[in-house]
């Protein structure tokens, strides 16, 4: 039989243990609430903190969370009034309750039992004695491979269960919260199961005390979280993987508020902008924004703000910490709230990309290079081809190459180097292209022929180069190759050289022409010299007799005339030589100043004898002396002034010097007839002249072409400006280097010389052998040396001059070059070969002028050469260098300064032509003292030419014969 108070006391606890299960189950509900979105617990102000650490910390510290706590209270309010009632209405039931550790466990109801066993939620009550003794444990604990009864027949205690790493721990923890008046805890920990598995769960245990507060069990609950702290440990891996990514990353990591401010940046912000994570925290970015970058970065932040991206990839600059500006580029994603969708933050990932976009940069600008350069080479008429170095197939080819073989690109591009060159096959390609290929040259350049489309051969020349450094991606090395059409070039090389091997022809024929003109000129102007000089000799010595004045009239014509015609024998073999390029410029040094000062005197007398002005300009300061030849530069000079009073019938003459930087530039302006374009091209030619008939009658046409030759001789270029009717300015420019050191001495007054004086004992007086075929030649040498008290012997030819050698042993033997018998040459090389005459000073004097016979003149022996006419210092000076002499002479009382001769020249007269003519000839003769006589006869005879004799005797005294010819020859 049932009692009535047990059975209440049984319903009575049934009703406490549901009670105690339903508030469990709210409890663990409630306790799974932190896995709820932060922003529902008011977890927002916690960043970066997972769901497990505030799991922990609400069960670290049970006052900060309401929860347990409200219902725990709740379980001890039910609790206690199931039991106030239960004991209430029975104090055997009490007593029972007291007791009732030594009843067997009670059996619950079977729903109950049914909701237990199903729940995941183990139950446990277990004694607070060692090892914690099972009294209760529900049927679920099968999950971890262990049955009640094994915990009831004492085979397993709850200690047992604990793993033992844990359980030093968790006996600590229930010691210290059974200690501190705690009647609830949590804990976790490792569970071993029978299978030796490990399993977390989480411990829930109430401190069960008896009245007088001694603790007596400990009731609790165990669910497994096993799962959940795997997911915990998975999320702390996450964070600490996330964390150490971006603290080590080298991209920059940052998060900002959706306004952009900085909210975390990961410390490669101190690589990438040079700052420290906590100067850039709170700031906004675009501070730093280049300004042409800035507006594309604010639109796309509006776009992310406004929805219409979730996120973006931007490329901008930004300043660097130390000014520098960089790139970056960033990509950035949005967070968003999970249930509202509202913008939380945003996440930005940064990386430097300045070197890509430099090399981006470069790469643009070559880019447009490249396509610049392709558009030149397609532009450019030469063909630039490419090929692969072992198919020998065309890779590539420009406009300029279709456009020379008339294929098309694409036809190009499918053909090889065989197909466009017929005379090439492998083998010789190969062979060609060797050196290119073992590196031995860097280029190679041939001519080839080249197969166009459907057109006729072509000759062009190429250029090859190989390229060893740049891969052509599956196509290995290349050579790149320039073509150009040469086939107009060939063809006028064709054309050259059958024009050369004409001009070849022609030069040879010429060089036969002119050795021919050489010889005939050469023969020619000994065969015209000599009877020259016998004509002029013999009307020198009719017009010293008593002649009659038409008698005398008629000797000077004649001599006039023998003296043009010498002339213009000498402008022939001039212009013969500048021809045959034999004219040599000799450079000397003499005094420029005086040089020109002379030759403006010279000319003036003639201008004034015209009745012209005439006017000497110097430009710049001349320097005192220059290195030239002085006798080509008088030549040219006189030409041009000379041939100015000429063609100048009235006005004047201008003679303009500029002298500056080592160059000097002479004008010759006149205000004449002047020269109609139509004769410009035909001035400069041989023979050829302008102006009226008579004024060609006065000249030879060979002035001016000889002279244009030797300024172009000299590095310069004769050029004439004029205007027929107002004149004309012939000018050239020459280099004038000043003469270095040169010494500004005062010119030598030399003296009349009348005699010698032997500085030899043994040789009181000298003898002279003029050796001649010509009578007439030595004549006039035999009067000059005897008036100076020479011993004269006289030869007809070479034989004739030896045997007078032998028996007379004269000092010194004038001869000439060519004469019958024996020449000058053979007497000379006999001379030489003799030991006895071998000493004896051989001076050679010839017609001929030609350089070759001077040399040959020299080689056989002799010491000098003098070419004929003779003039007298020249004859003088060489008598004085090898014989040992000293001159005799006289000073003459009147004697004049040199400065005299350019005083007053405006008021000079000249002489009439007879008397030019008469004065020449002596002056041919070298006879100072006669030259003198005479022209104080015609100063006697015409008053007003005592200016003029002035000049003739100062010049005659000081022995300059040179200038007192060219002066009397202008009068002629």
């Amino acid at each position: 039989m049932v009692n009535p108070k047990t059975t209440l006391l049984g319903h009575g606890f049934t009703i406490t243990i549901l009670l105690i299960l339903l508030l469990l189950v709210i409890s663990q509900l409630t306790m799974a609430l932190p896995a709820m979105p932060e922003s529902v617990l008011g977890l927002t102000a916690m960043p970066m903190t997972t769901t497990a650490n505030i799991s922990t910390s609400m069960r670290a510290e049970p006052d900060n969370n309401p929860y347990p706590l409200f219902f725990f209270l709740m379980l001890l309010l039910v609790t206690g009034l199931s039991l106030g009632l239960t004991f209430s209405f029975s104090k055997p039931l009490l007593r029972l309750t007291q007791d009732a550790k030594n009843w067997p466990p009670a059996k619950s109801p079977p729903e109950l039992e049914y909701i237990v066993n199903k729940s995941p939620i183990v139950i446990f009550l277990w004694r607070a004695i060692e090892h914690w003794p099972v009294e209760f444990v529900s049927n679920n604990v099968r999950q971890f491979g262990y049955t009640p009864q094994d915990f009831y027949s004492g085979r397993f205690q709850f200690a047992a269960l604990i793993h033992p790493d844990d359980l030093p721990r968790i006996i600590a923890e229930v010691a210290r919260y059974s200690q501190t008046g705690y009647t609830d805890f949590i804990q976790e920990y490792r569970l071993l199961t029978s299978q030796g598995q490990i399993r977390w769960i989480e411990n829930r245990t109430w401190i069960r005390r008896a009245l007088n507060g001694k603790i007596t069990h400990y009731q609790g609950i165990i669910i497994d979280i096993t799962e959940r702290k795997t997911a915990e440990s998975a999320l702390r891996d996450s964070e600490a993987r996330y964390r150490l990514l971006a603290e080590h990353a080298t991209d920059m990591i940052s998060r900002h508020s959706p306004t952009g401010i900085y909210l975390y940046v990961s410390p490669a912000c101190r690589t990438l902008l040079g700052y420290e994570p906590e100067e850039l925290l709170g700031r906004s970015p675009y501070d730093s924004f280049h300004p042409e970058d800035l507006p594309a970065i604010k639109e796309l932040h509006n776009q992310l703000l406004n929805g219409l991206l979730n996120g973006y990839t931007g490329c901008y600059r930004v300043c660097h910490h130390n000014g520098q500006s960089i790139w970056l580029e960033t990509k950035s994603q949005v967070v968003r709230e999970v249930k509202t969708g509202k913008i939380q933050e945003i996440v930005a990932i940064s990386r430097d990309i300045t070197e890509r976009k430099l090399a981006e940069i470069q790469l643009q600008k070559v880019n447009r290079e490249l396509t610049q350069f392709k558009t030149t080479l397609d532009l450019t008429l030469d063909g630039v081809l490419m090929f692969d170095a072992g198919t020998y197939r065309l890779l590539y080819v420009n406009q300029g190459a279709t456009n020379q073989l008339g294929y098309t690109q694409t036809e190009l591009l499918q053909m090889t180097v065989f197909d466009l060159l017929p005379y090439y096959n492998v083998k010789r390609l190969r062979k060609l292209l060797s050196p290119l290929i073992k590196g031995k040259q860097p280029v190679l350049r041939f001519e080839t022929i080249y197969r166009p489309h459907h057109q006729p051969l072509i000759h062009v020349e190429a250029f090859l180069q190989y390229i060893q450094d740049i891969q052509v991606p599956g196509q290995g090395q290349i050579f790149i190759t320039i073509v150009r059409d040469i086939t107009e070039r060939k063809q006028a090389e064709t054309k050259l050289k059958q024009a050369k091997l004409a001009a070849e022809t022609a030069k040879r024929t010429a060089d036969i022409a002119n050795q021919a003109k050489s010889s005939f000129l050469a023969n020619m102007s000994h065969e015209l010299r000599t009877p020259l000089n016998g004509i002029l000799g013999y009307t020198q010595i009719l017009s010293r007799d008593n002649l009659t004045e038409r008698q005398r009239e008629g000797i000077q014509i004649i001599h006039r005339s023998g003296e043009h015609l010498l002339t213009l024998i000498n402008d022939v073999l001039d212009l013969s030589k500048i021809e045959a390029g034999k004219l040599d410029i000799i450079p000397t040094e003499f005094r420029f100043p005086e040089f020109l000062k002379n030759l403006a005197d010279l000319v003036k007398m003639r201008a004034s004898q015209k009745g012209l002005a005439f006017s000497y300009e110097v430009v710049y300061p001349l320097p005192l002396g220059i290195l030239a030849d002085e006798k080509r530069l008088r030549q040219i000079l006189l030409n041009l002034l000379i041939n100015a009073i000429k063609f100048t019938p009235q006005g004047q003459i201008t003679f303009r010097v500029i002298y500056t930087h080592q160059t000097a530039r002479f004008e010759v302006e006149d205000t004449g007839i002047g020269i109609s374009t139509d004769h410009l091209h035909r001035l400069f030619t041989p023979f050829q002249q302008v102006g009226t008939h008579s004024q060609r009658l006065e000249g030879t046409g060979l002035g001016l072409s000889i002279s244009k030759q030797l300024v172009e001789t000299m590095g310069g270029q004769l050029q004439v400006e004029s205007l027929l009717g107002h004149g004309s300015v012939f000018w050239f420019e020459i280099s004038l280097p000043e003469a270095p050191d040169f010494i500004d001495a005062n010119p030598i007054n030399y003296p009349l010389i009348v005699g010698f004086r032997s500085q030899d004992p043994q040789r009181p007086k000298f003898t002279v052998l003029v050796v001649d075929d010509k009578a007439p030649n030595r004549l006039f040498l035999a009067n000059l040396l005897k008036e100076l008290g020479f011993s004269v012997l006289e030869a007809n030819d070479g034989k004739e001059a030896l045997e007078l050698t032998y028996n007379c042993l004269p000092d010194i033997i004038l001869t000439d070059l060519f004469m019958p018998v024996m020449d000058g040459f053979e007497l000379a090389k006999a001379i030489r070969q003799s030991p006895l005459l071998s000493h004896l000073i051989v001076i050679a004097n010839s017609a001929s002028v030609f350089e070759h016979h001077q040399h040959q003149s020299l080689a056989a022996g002799c010491q000098e050469f003098l070419a004929k006419p003779i003039r007298t210092e020249q004859l003088l000076e060489v008598l004085h260098k090898y014989l040992p002499l000293e001159w005799i002479c006289q000073t003459p009382t009147d004697a004049t300064s040199n400065s005299s001769i350019t005083s007053n020249t405006t008021t000079m007269v000249a002489p009439s032509p007879a008397q030019a003519a008469i004065l020449l000839d002596l002056i041919k003769r070298g006879n100072v003292k006669r030259i003198i006589e005479q022209i104080s006869q015609f100063q006697q005879q015409n008053g007003q030419l005592t200016r003029f004799a002035e000049v003739v005797k100062t010049l005659a005294k000081n022995f300059e014969m040179m200038k007192l010819r060219e002066l009397v020859e202008s009068y002629l």
